[in-house]
């Protein structure tokens, strides 16, 4: 199964508007994934074998502050994308729009607090938008 879903999310920060495209496609075999198996060894799991949804970066405020282990991006290495650095599979457009959201609003707290989201809202699975919310005053921005 081959499809593709363009997401677009803004987020308000403290300190500006950030806006962020990316381009999900759902992908099956190994040999038909955009990213290469190695992202997925690198981490320790296991490389999906089956229909799952990955990420590419159309736009983003990450660009130029790529700091390891604080902005989750995945630099493929031939192909010169970003793609949201996400290990495990997401089996629906659905769940690829939920994580991209978290993703968005985590990376926004990175950008303007240059500390790790993940370190930050670990316990916050199931609140993150209103933690990021209440907490830092960061939020989906309204179309």
């Amino acid at each position: 199964m081959d499809a593709t879903q363009q997401f677009n999310v803004t987020v308000q920060g403290v300190k500006n508007k950030y806006v962020f495209q990316a381009t999900a496609r759902m992908r099956g075999l190994q040999e038909d994934q955009d990213l290469p198996a190695e992202f997925y060894t690198d981490h320790n799991v296991e490389v999906p074998d089956g229909d799952h949804w990955e990420m590419v970066l159309a736009q983003s405020p990450v660009w130029g502050k790529e700091e390891p282990g604080i902005m989750h991006i995945h630099l493929h290495p031939d192909r010169l994308q970003s793609f949201v650095c996400f290990i495990y599979p997401l089996k629906t457009a659905d769940e690829a729009h939920a994580l991209f959201r978290m993703w968005c609003l985590g990376t926004v707290y990175s950008i303007e607090h240059n500390e790790d989201f993940a370190t930050t809202a670990e316990d916050h699975a199931d609140d993150f938008e209103d933690y990021f919310n209440t907490e830092f005053s960061i939020k989906i921005a309204k179309s």
